[in-house]
């Protein structure tokens, strides 16, 4: 049987604490209980995680979300700043006139005061948010119980020093992994600099103990990633690794969510995985409040797709101490989603959500009701509702960017509930 082992990196155990409480919860569980690979912790790996995992949990410092935030409206803001700054230099001829107009001067102002104002309360955020962390730290425990278990190689002063050496050979040659690191770590503490170097020979000693290897990587710099979809290990990676095993041993290298949406979509529930694709918050909001269902594009869609042949579903009903002889549908009018009780799928592999719901679709028809072979037939106008259960296909197509588009909607043609209890009718004769 073949031997497999997960190996992570210290951002991506860093980045499970993103998730909500219920959702780390689940994540643990199953790298826990459920999923039939080894997990290692080199000591690289275990030291840089216990450097930044208070910092990482109450999403302080340089997780900080305010933090975040403030730093991307100061890139705005400076841009803005050095814009006006243009406009400010240019001359503005009218005749001899070489002033700036007035609008321009109030536009210029308006804006100086507005960026003040923003900073000040941005700051006032930070200053007040509540950010201890209170409670058991699972993460915390998961890392501690494997690096214990997995019981890693400890390296002495004299075995770093000789990786140090290999590393610098690397590093002059241009081979990724660890070129950035050498940039930003360089003296900041023996040997950090070569921290993803060290990981990465790590990962090459573990293909003597398995025969398939996992790397979990999320950073986002290109020190292990061939291109910015983080898709795929660097090439020279690649190189190396098939150089040394001859295809005897398999390397993958993924990003968190794209493991556990793959490997673990059997543990999670769906909720959670929509959460661990990184799905904006507002999105996420806006399935569990079911306010998605109010959009144009909804209704549209359920427009589209509506059945406008209701024979099969109402001919022969009893209504009006009768039974329904003939329906001709003159209207369909706007159909609505129950919110109640919708179930929802996530296909990780096509980024495909499913979620299933009933929806109410009145129509404007006429009736004809036949009654005894003795009676006459007697005709109704008016409105009926029926209750179909629909699937809805919704595709991913970025999830940087959330281009989320409703593909699809699928009426259950063969099975509906037929209201006449509220039914209107507008004449009978």
């Amino acid at each position: 049987m073949a031997k497999k082992v997960i190996v992570f990196d210290t951002n991506a155990l860093l980045d499970i604490y993103q998730y909500t409480n219920d959702a780390i919860e689940q994540v643990i569980d199953y790298l826990d209980n459920h999923t039939d690979y080894d997990i290692y912790l080199s000591e690289t790996v275990y030291l840089e995680f216990n450097r930044h995992f208070q910092q990482a949990r109450s999403k302080s410092g340089d997780r900080n979300p305010i933090k975040k935030f403030k730093n991307i409206f100061m890139g705005f803001e400076d841009k803005t700043t050095n814009l006006l700054k243009d406009i400010i230099n240019l001359k503005w001829y009218k005749g001899y006139d070489t002033s700036l107009p007035e609008e321009l001067k109030k536009l210029i102002e308006s804006l100086e005061f507005r960026f003040k104002n923003i900073n000040t309360e941005i700051d006032k955020l930070y200053d007040t948010e509540d950010i201890g962390f209170t409670g058991d730290d699972i993460v915390y425990d998961f890392v501690e119980n494997i690096y214990k278990m997995c019981n890693p190689k400890k390296l002495n002063f004299q075995e770093k020093v000789n990786l140090a050496l290999l590393a610098e050979q690397r590093i002059l040659m241009n081979l990724k992994p660890g070129l950035t690191d050498v940039k930003n770590k360089r003296g900041t503490e023996y040997f950090r600099e070569y921290g993803d170097i060290f990981i990465w020979l790590d990962l090459i000693d573990l293909a003597n103990r398995y025969d398939e290897v996992i790397f979990i990587e999320n950073e986002l710099k290109l020190d292990w990633w061939a291109d910015d979809n983080y898709d795929r290990c660097a090439d020279n990676l690649q190189y190396e690794w098939d150089d040394l095993f001859k295809a005897t041993r398999t390397f993958k290298m993924m990003r968190l969510e794209d493991f556990l949406l793959s490997y673990g979509v059997d543990y999670i529930d769906t909720e959670y995985q929509l959460e661990i694709s990184k799905l904006k918050t507002d999105f996420l909001k806006s399935i569990k409040d079911n306010s998605m269902f109010e959009q144009n594009q909804i209704i549209d869609k359920l427009y589209d797709y509506a059945p406008d042949e209701i024979d099969h579903l109402v001919l022969g009903l009893p209504f009006n101490y009768g039974n329904v002889d003939e329906v001709n549908v003159l209207e369909m009018l706007e159909p609505e989603v129950i919110l109640d009780n919708i179930k929802y799928d996530y296909d990780s592999i096509t980024r495909t959500i499913f979620a299933y719901a009933e929806v109410l679709v009145p129509y404007r028809v006429g009736l004809t009701i036949a009654f005894d072979k003795d009676s006459d037939y007697k005709y109704y106008y008016g409105e009926i509702n029926l209750t179909y259960n629909c699937e809805f296909e919704f595709h991913i197509f970025s999830q940087r960017d959330l281009d989320i588009l409703l593909e699809s909607v699928s009426y259950d043609n063969k099975k509906a509930k037929v209201d006449f209890e509220g039914i209107k009718i507008d004449r009978e004769y």
